[in-house]
């Protein structure tokens, strides 16, 4: 069998040339296995066939076709069946619905297939259906107009259309952009000031304390104690400068230096003018208001306000004792050490002060540069010293919980009393601002 067209040899199976792609129009009957493979599914699109002619009309077929691999062997014909019938070339009907072939593997697809001998099939015509049962119609697509599809709005439509709609309009707006900025303004004045503060703060703190002394950044203060005795009500706001504040206590072994040097007397405790063996590094105690006074300014320094004491005590939180609200054996040597004397200056770092003074409360009473008089609105008790009275603060050993605190104070004659050997100081010294 041949092309029609370009006169390639065919073989007797063959629906397409192989080199053109001409249909192939049957001439003789043709047995039943013979007929072509069932087309495949609607959703895969035919080839394209140049010179197309009405192919012929597919034959069910059950029988299941092996697949040859590429390319395709001559195939040898098979013997013909018992029957043959001569199918018609039938004009173009519309697709019918077809049962479609099994599939072939996906690398054999597309290549000719070498069909086995099927057994006698019968061959049943199709029948022809509409084309509409192929597939749904596609759902009708509104249409509409460009003048009836609404524009977006744009910032000219929401505009006031009257002139005194535009007036509120623009009033509103500018009342709006005051406050914006008022409130701006003061937020960055307000975090302004709060993060100077700080940085104030850090850089006074970093401020090098002269030798044997702490700095007291200073500030406001809550002095007294409202649930305090008489002489401690009320507790009314000050506000004190910074400043330096001895770490310890004046020792003996310093207040010898300063005997030595000036000719000043000696404490009364002392003989020849010397301390007594062991007691170097205690608080020197036994001297009135003008020997402590005498040394603070022979010193370069000075004694002590009654505020400024208690602020270093107390720190900015307003604690009850040095190291906190709560009373806590042994953290002074105060009445829970048991010593019944002075101790060594320093002995009892955990009951410094927030700023790192030690033994502020216990060991000895300190003198202050105050008069011994009431805090305003206040008044002192009935049963005080008389004379010349000067405040001491911190009470000594054997204090109690109650009197060693940050906020007792008590008066005493800067001179001429009977015992001062209970009695000690610590010096200060003013901070640049």
């Amino acid at each position: 069998m041949f092309c029609k067209k370009c006169g390639t040899q065919l073989h007797e199976q063959a629906r397409f040339c192989k080199k053109c792609g001409t249909a192939v129009t049957a001439t003789k009957p043709i047995s039943a296995f013979q007929q072509p493979i069932a087309a495949p599914t609607p959703t895969v699109p035919p080839p394209t066939v140049i010179d197309f002619v009405a192919p012929l009309a597919p034959a069910k077929k059950e029988a299941e076709i092996k697949p040859a691999s590429p390319p395709p062997a001559p195939v040898k014909p098979a013997p013909p069946p018992s029957e043959n019938k001569v199918v018609e070339v039938l004009p173009v009907p519309p697709p019918p619905t077809i049962k479609p072939a099994p599939s072939l593997p996906a690398k054999q697809q597309g290549a000719e297939s070498k069909p086995a001998p099927p057994p006698p099939i019968k061959v049943v015509p199709p029948p022809l259906l509409p084309t509409e049962d192929l597939a749904p119609p596609p759902a009708p697509v509104e249409k509409k107009s460009v003048s009836s599809i609404a524009a977006p709005a744009t910032i000219a439509d929401q505009l006031p259309e009257s002139k005194s709609d535009s007036k509120r309009w623009l009033f509103v707006t500018g009342v709006g952009l005051v406050v914006v900025a008022v409130a701006g303004v003061f937020w960055w004045m307000r975090s302004d000031s709060q993060t100077a503060q700080p940085a104030q703060t850090t850089a006074q703190s970093n401020l090098s304390a002269p030798q044997g002394m702490v700095y007291v950044p200073g500030g406001e203060l809550m002095m007294g104690n409202d649930s305090g005795e008489v002489q401690e009500r009320p507790a009314h706001k000050v506000v004190v400068q910074p400043f330096f504040i001895d770490r310890n206590e004046m020792t003996c072994e310093e207040y010898a230096k300063f005997v030595a040097a000036t000719g000043h007397r000696a404490p009364a405790t002392w003989t020849d003018g010397n301390y007594p063996e062991g007691a170097a590094l205690r608080p020197v105690t036994g001297v009135d208001w003008d020997d402590a006074n005498a040394y603070a300014a022979w010193a370069g320094k000075r004694l002590p306000t009654e505020q400024e004491w208690e602020f270093a005590a107390r720190g900015t939180e307003g604690r009850r004792y040095p190291w906190g609200n709560e009373w806590r054996p042994n953290q002074a040597n105060d009445i829970s050490s048991g010593l019944g004397q002075t101790a060594n200056v320093g002995s009892y770092p955990s009951g410094a002060s927030p700023f790192g003074a030690n033994d502020l409360v216990g060991n000895a009473w300190e003198w202050t540069a105050n008069d011994y008089v009431p805090y305003p609105g206040g008044q002192l008790p009935q049963a005080s010293p008389s004379g010349n009275l000067k405040v001491i603060r911190g009470s000594a050993f054997g204090g109690d919980q109650e009197h060693a605190t940050t906020t007792f104070r008590m008066g005493w004659p800067m001179r001429g009393a009977e015992d001062y050997s209970k009695t000690g100081f610590r010096c200060v010294k003013d901070a640049p601002r």
